[in-house]
């Protein structure tokens, strides 16, 4: 456990360490742990090299309330001791610094406005030599590896050792039977607790609806919640339990801290985990939207409950969803509006809501993911890099059925499989407005490209797809071409990076024999060889519309370049030919020279990152100058 620092393979002198983990996995105990053995002088485990640090400063985040200094003043150091002696223990951190450990536990429950001040120290702006372990909850380390999917809900409270006993009592009560639905699950164990609360106390049950019974109460404590994040705080004094302090210290829900700051002398409490936190602040804004003591618009209009308090809101929809439908779909209408309002933002929050709404044998999750549809007055929408995956593809799929603004869609790099891609392609088919839509660096395969295909073929307004960086091959690219043949539509077409090869090649250029509507096609960093270039130059010579085609990053030699060169002759539309990054060499460049001669429509020609001399350079320079126009683009070094 103590080896977190030491040297290994990728790096020599490891100074900063983040530790990553979901609430009560142990991240306090492990630092806790650390200094407890530094300061007993533990013996370190055999074949463990850990550094011998002269101090070990445990620091509790929530606690610091300004610099780093302070927090060491306010939590560590005796609260009679002389200012020369504590401005002396500085001295010594300042000059002994790449001997100093500095634990920093709760990154992610930093007061508001200090992440910033602690970034610098994390970063080597504020002793830069001192080492430092930090730990955070795993959202606060999607700031720095983007989190890719999200677990099922049972799982992620099994991998909290904490809730896990909760979770056994709940088995115990409920013969191992519990919820898919995150709310209902807490809801479940804020029950069993104030079952065993009452059971303890030795009232009667009577099989009551304990969370109607003491409504009172866990409003109250939900207010303490919301109005600690609101505050950016995670625990609180007695004195903020008000009338209920007797109760709700009894419940169960929260836990004692010990006074660690000369600030804050009195015992405060905070919740079991950050995640009751967010459950508890959630219930009470239900019950203020029930009650119409806040109105939907009010909610949403706070940017917090987008980012900050984003939890917070999904357990809203959650709880809302499980009382009345009417509200839950209000709420997803409020969050539209906003989603129009700011361009889109808050996009992947309205579909991670919409989600959070699933039930079982129920097409109510689609039912919001259409309202959401009907809602958003956009003509664009960026999507790229949020990672919501197939389950996210799947709601702005059904969103897409029925919106009627939309235009401009972008998809990019969120992790879509041929699932999430089979769902986009049945929303195509039906959609009227949708003309670019981009897929690109994703993970779709043959499968997701066939489906594709398929609303290509059927959706008549469509002029613009990007298929970029994905794991179909000649298969795929197939598919596509037979879609191809005959849609009316379609104008721009990307493939780059994928793994077609000579066979996809030419399928491709049997469409764009027959196709009257493709002006761009890209096929750069793909697999194409000098058959499949033959065969695309064929389809030129014929083919009407094209003006526009990359090729740049593939296998192409003089082979392929002369059957371009034979193309180019008789084409009467491309004017933008790319075969950079090929293996074309002065063989091949002269073939190109005779038909730049003749071509009465290519003004710019990339011939750059190939295999082509000065000499050959010149000849092609030479075969410009000949060309009557000013305007021809050659691109060769």
């Amino acid at each position: 456990m103590s080896c977190i620092l030491d040297p290994y393979e990728e790096c020599s002198a490891p100074r900063t360490v983040l530790i990553e983990g979901e609430p009560g996995m142990g991240k306090t105990t492990y630092c806790k742990k650390y200094a407890y053995d530094w300061a007993t002088k533990q013996q370190e485990p055999q074949g463990c090299s850990a550094t011998v640090f002269k101090a070990v400063l445990l620091l509790k985040c929530r606690d610091i309330y300004s610099d780093v200094w302070e927090a060491i003043d306010d939590q560590l150091l005796p609260r009679d001791i002389d200012e020369e002696v504590k401005q002396l223990f500085f001295h010594f951190i300042r000059e002994n610094q790449s001997s100093i450990l500095l634990i920093l536990d709760g990154l992610d429950e930093l007061p508001s406005g200090k992440l910033s001040m602690f970034s610098e120290l994390i970063e080597g702006r504020v002793l830069p030599r001192c080492h430092i372990v930090a730990t955070a909850r795993h959202e606060t380390g999607k700031e720095l590896s983007e989190r890719m999917s999200r677990d099922k809900n049972l799982t992620e409270m099994a991998a909290n050792p904490l809730n896990t006993a909760l979770l056994c009592l709940l088995c115990e009560e409920f013969e191992g039977t519990l919820p898919e639905n995150r709310a209902q699950l807490y809801l479940d164990m804020i029950e069993c607790v104030l079952r065993r609360y009452r059971k303890k106390k030795g009232l009667s049950e009577k099989g009551e609806d304990l969370t109607n019974l003491y409504k009172p109460q866990l409003n109250h404590l939900g207010s303490v919640a919301l109005n600690g994040f609101l505050n950016g705080k995670l625990d609180f004094n007695e004195s903020e339990l008000a009338n209920h302090t007797k109760e709700l210290t009894e419940f169960g829900f929260l836990s004692v801290q010990p006074g660690g700051s000369k600030l804050r002398q009195k015992l405060h409490n905070a919740f079991l985990h950050k995640s009751f936190q967010e459950c508890f602040a959630a219930f009470f804004i239900c019950s203020q939207i029930q009650s119409k003591e806040i109105t939907l618009e009010k909610l949403v209009s706070d940017p917090r409950y987008f980012v900050k308090l984003k939890e917070v809101l999904l357990f809203s929809c959650e709880i809302l969803a499980m009382k009345c439908d009417e509200g839950v779909v209000a709420l997803v209408k409020s969050l539209t509006n906003e989603v129009n309002k700011n361009a889109g933002s808050g996009t992947k929050v309205v579909l991670e809501a919409i989600n959070e709404c699933k039930r079982e044998k129920s097409d109510f999750h689609s039912q919001l993911a259409k309202s959401f549809g009907t809602g958003l007055k956009l003509t664009n929408l960026n999507l790229s890099g949020i990672g919501f995956s197939d389950a996210g593809a799947t709601s702005i799929a059904e969103a897409i059925e029925v919106n009627k603004t939309l235009t401009n869609l972008k998809l990019s790099r969120n992790g879509i499989s041929d699932a999430g891609a089979t769902s986009i392609a049945e929303a195509i088919k039906v959609n009227k407005t949708l003309t670019n839509l981009n897929l690109s660096f994703n993970c779709i395969c043959d499968a997701g490209a066939t489906s594709i295909a398929e609303a290509i073929k059927v959706n008549k307004d469509a002029n613009q797809f990007e298929f970029v960086f994905h794991s179909y091959n000649d298969a795929g690219a197939t598919s596509i071409a037979d879609a191809i043949k005959v849609n009316k539509s379609l104008t721009n077409l990307k493939f780059s990076l994928n793994r077609i090869r000579d066979a996809g090649a030419t399928s491709i250029a049997e469409a764009i024999k027959v196709n009257e509507t493709l002006t761009n096609l890209n096929l750069s960093y793909t697999r194409i060889g000098d058959a499949g270039a033959a065969s695309i130059a064929e389809a030129i010579k014929v083919n009407n519309t094209l003006t526009n085609l990359n090729l740049s990053d593939n296998g192409i030699s003089d082979t392929g370049a002369r059957s371009f060169a034979d193309a180019i002759k008789v084409n009467k539309m491309l004017a933008n030919l790319n075969l950079s990054v090929n293996h074309i060499s002065d063989d091949g460049a002269t073939s190109i020279v005779g038909a730049i001669k003749v071509s009465k429509t290519l003004t710019n020609l990339n011939l750059s990152s190939n295999y082509i001399s000065d000499a050959g350079a010149r000849f092609i320079g030479e075969a410009i100058k000949a060309k009557e126009t000013d305007q021809f683009v050659l691109r060769w070094y």
